[in-house]
C-alpha cells in the first residue's frame, strides 16, 4: 500500500475529487438558499419605510428574481460541478483501462512466445 503511493502505482486524485464534488456540491445548495433568502429580504426591505408603488413593486420583483436565481444555483451549480468532476475522473479511468490492455496484451504475447 505505502510502496504503491510512493511509485505513483495507486491514484489518489479520484478519491480528492469524489471529496471535492461533495464539498462543493454542499456549499452551492447553501450559496443558492442564501441567494434566495437574501434576496427576499433586500426586496421586502425595499418597500418598507413609506415606499412608494414602483419601490415596492421593484422590491417584489427582487424578491420572486433573488428566489428562482437560488433555486436555478441550488440545482444547476451541482450539476455543473458534477459533470466536471466525471470528465477529470475519466481521464484516471483511461488510464486504468489502457494498463489492463497493456497487461493483458503483455499476457498474450508472452503465452505467444511460450509456445
Amino acid at each position: 500500500m505505502i510502496l504503491d503511493f510512493f511509485t505513483f502505482k495507486s491514484m489518489i486524485t479520484p478519491k480528492i475529487i469524489q471529496i471535492i464534488f461533495v464539498i462543493g456540491s454542499i456549499l452551492l445548495v447553501l450559496a443558492g438558499i442564501g441567494i434566495g433568502v437574501m434576496s427576499v429580504l433586500t426586496g421586502l426591505g425595499a418597500g418598507v419605510g413609506g415606499g412608494t408603488g414602483e419601490a415596492a413593486a421593484a422590491g417584489m420583483f427582487t424578491a420572486i428574481f433573488g428566489v428562482v436565481a437560488g433555486v436555478f444555483y441550488a440545482i444547476v451549480g451541482p450539476l455543473v460541478l458534477r459533470v466536471y468532476c466525471e470528465v477529470l475522473i475519466l481521464f484516471f479511468r483511461i488510464n486504468t483501462t489502457l494498463n489492463e490492455m497493456s497487461a493483458t496484451g503483455t499476457a498474450i504475447l508472452k503465452a505467444t512466445r511460450a509456445k
